[in-house]
């Protein structure tokens, strides 16, 4: 049965989500337990785990109260984690009712950040890893750390969809409209999404595809990039953080 992704909103532009195999569920990067709940409790749901994509409380501050609601074991990358039951390391699975979801270590934004990744159906829920558009700042990682998750990402098939953690995309795109000029596909993407926001909808998910064709920090090889940042001869992982650096100041 192929996967349901139930979309929650939570305070201004956080994402987590609810995926559902039958009755069965799992809710990833809860930052507030009521709207979890309410989607679990409307839909009859059995939420058999918490899966968190890295240790920041906008992603986890309402795990313990909806493990403690619910009995939902609590699965991630990072022992930092609020009540933590199993961490897991790259590429261990586990199975939500008859659906695999691959545990993919995705360091950068943090040190032990992962991805949740279901390779029968080509999805992907990257947390603060990549965004539309976009990827998360460094904090505990590297910019080389980084660059390889993304890299890992890029190289999933271009169908595979992407559920992010921020609803960032717009922003993102402004930025890559300025460093990745004459891309027209970025401005055809921000036209787009300018007219989603305005209708208050949500800019997931993406696809692989989509971000090679319009994600600078998937792009930092094209001639374009490296000629606006004055980077032509550097490496990719050179261009990609000072990249992020401008992106941190724009």
């Amino acid at each position: 049965m192929k996967p349901e992704v139930i979309i929650i909103s939570i305070a201004s532009d956080n994402y987590c989500y609810l995926i559902r195999s039958g009755n069965d569920a799992a809710v990833i990067d809860p930052a507030e337990s009521d709207p979890v709940m309410a989607e679990v409790e409307k839909r009859n749901l059995n939420l058999q785990y918490i899966l968190a994509t890295h240790h920041h409380s906008d992603h986890t501050a309402g795990i313990p109260e909806i493990k403690r609601k619910t009995g939902a074991q609590v699965y991630g990358g990072d022992k930092k984690i609020k009540s933590i039951d199993k961490v897991f390391l790259d590429g261990e699975s586990f199975l939500l009712g008859d659906i695999e979801i691959v545990v993919m270590s995705m360091p950068g934004h943090t040190r032990h950040q992962v991805a949740y990744y279901l390779p029968g159906y080509n999805m992907i829920f990257t947390g603060d890893t990549l965004f539309g558009a976009g990827c998360g700042r460094i904090f505990e990682g590297s910019a080389d750390q980084l660059y390889n998750s993304l890299m890992k990402i890029s190289g999933l098939a271009d169908d595979t969809l992407i559920y992010f953690g921020h609803e960032y995309t717009l922003e993102n795109l402004e930025f890559a409209s300025m460093v990745d000029e004459g891309n027209q596909e970025v401005g055809k993407r921000l036209e787009e999404v300018r007219q989603l926001r305005r209708e208050n909808k949500a800019t997931v998910p993406s696809t692989v595809m989509l971000e090679k064709a319009t994600n600078p920090f998937l792009r930092v090889h094209t001639i374009g990039i490296r000629r606006y940042l004055g980077m032509v001869d550097r490496s990719a992982v050179a261009v990609f953080e000072e990249l992020r650096k401008r992106k941190d100041r724009f």
